[in-house]
């Protein structure tokens, strides 16, 4: 049996802490950047997927991330599923089941940094905390407009988030979200 010292436990330690640390302070990537291994990954689980939401909970400055998540609808079966990427590694699917179904949207978005940019231009602030996602939203000032909504924990007043839409189209700002549900009329 091999006896470590503390001398090479130490530096064993030191070495796997850089290693995660490189990890934690790498680069990321757009959202882009994995869509199609997630196209590719959702087919493979349902023939009929259709992508309904691209999102991130850690978006950094640049509009990169390090983990990206897209949601696909299958309407055949009313099922869904998620698709994890790790810094555009292989995509990790998570079946989901049944579900309410979302509205899909379109995979021919401006990228995360190009909506990033937007969103700062109008007034947006990113900090550490910053989440983006794309989606079909059901905000009052949005109502069934895909939207790619940027917020902070600071966008977050009198109980609602009040992000930043950016309209994946054009890459354009849109509009400040109400935070409020839209009324569906009879």
């Amino acid at each position: 049996m091999t006896t470590w010292s503390s001398r090479t436990l130490r530096h064993l330690s030191i070495i796997v802490l850089l290693i995660l640390a490189s990890f934690c302070q790498a680069a990321g990537v757009t959202a882009r950047t994995g869509l199609a291994q997630a196209n590719k990954a959702a087919a493979a689980w349902k023939a009929d997927a259709k992508l309904t939401n691209v999102s991130t909970t850690v978006l950094k400055t640049d509009g990169t991330a390090l983990v990206w998540t897209y949601s696909y609808l299958s309407p055949g079966s009313k099922s869904c599923a998620r698709l994890i990427m790790i810094n555009g590694g292989e995509p990790r699917l998570q079946d989901l089941g049944k579900c309410n179904p979302a509205k899909p949207i379109s995979d021919k978005f401006v990228d995360s940094p190009e909506m990033l940019k937007a969103a700062v231009d109008a007034g947006f602030k990113p900090g550490e905390d910053s989440n983006a996602y794309l989606e079909v939203k059901h905000d009052q000032l949005a109502q069934d407009k895909s939207c790619w909504v940027v917020f902070t924990s600071k966008d977050f007043a009198n109980g609602y988030m009040r992000g930043w839409c950016v309209d994946p189209k054009t890459g354009k700002f849109v509009v400040r979200l109400s935070g409020k549900m839209a009324v569906k009329k009879q």
